[in-house]
């Protein structure tokens, strides 16, 4: 949950970091050999605007999100010219079975998102997804930053 890093509790943190970041990394890591070896491909990673900047109360997440963009943005130097694209797609509040399932209980889960306003469906992360692999060869697109038409 969100609260103030001194408050925060290290096993939450760890499970985060091995989620967002060691879970992408393994993942890499198998599937890199066979796009080397074969005709290539497309990596596309999920990160978040919270790995542009900071967040209060949520340190874990954000650090594990900066970490995500910065292996996209090495991975995509790495690989470029090598027939392995790489994309990250940088959303910000998408309203999916995320908070119902934290807070088991679908109202809950339902005021969790009624506090940021406007949130992106999964729908608009996916034609984001699609638009990253339907360019040409000779194009990458490194990111996408996603966001609801909020104000402010």
């Amino acid at each position: 949950g969100r609260r103030d890093f001194h408050e925060g509790d290290i096993a939450e943190w760890v499970n985060t970091i091995q989620i967002n970041v060691s879970g992408l990394m393994q993942v890499t890591a198998a599937v890199l050999p066979g796009m080397l070896a074969g005709q290539g491909g497309h990596i596309v990673n999920l990160g978040s605007v919270a790995g542009l900047s900071g967040v209060r109360g949520c340190a874990a997440y954000v650090a594990s999100k900066h970490a995500v963009h910065g292996l996209s943005d090495t991975l995509r130097q790495e690989y470029a010219g090598r027939g392995i694209r790489v994309s990250e797609i940088l959303p910000g509040m998408v309203k999916t079975e995320f908070a119902k399932t934290r807070f088991s209980d679908a109202d809950k889960g339902d005021a969790f998102y009624e506090n940021y306003g406007l949130c992106l469906e999964a729908e608009d992360i996916a034609r984001s997804v699609l638009f990253a692999l339907e360019q040409p060869p000779h194009a990458v697109v490194s990111q996408i930053v996603i966001v609801p038409d909020n104000p402010g």
